[in-house]
């Protein structure tokens, strides 16, 4: 898993949709820490908190966490 990029796409497509880290977690039902967590690279997201992610952003988890360029 590649940080610095599955970080990159989670800030742009949370960015691209308007939403700041605290709304975001309200609609993930997560503390804004974790989204900032996750974003930052400090903490790595658990499978679960993947597949949130990627129902969210409409995304497989293949494509927003493992493909190189998964910001769109």
């Amino acid at each position: 898993m590649n940080n610095d990029k599955r970080n990159l796409a989670l800030i742009f497509k949370r960015i691209k949709l308007g939403l700041s880290q605290a709304e975001l977690a309200e609609k993930l039902n997560v503390s804004p820490a974790l989204i900032s967590q996750i974003e930052s690279g400090k903490r790595n997201p658990s499978y679960k908190m993947m597949v949130k992610f990627s129902e969210f952003f409409n995304e497989s988890v293949d494509s927003l966490f493992f493909t190189k360029n998964s910001y769109k």
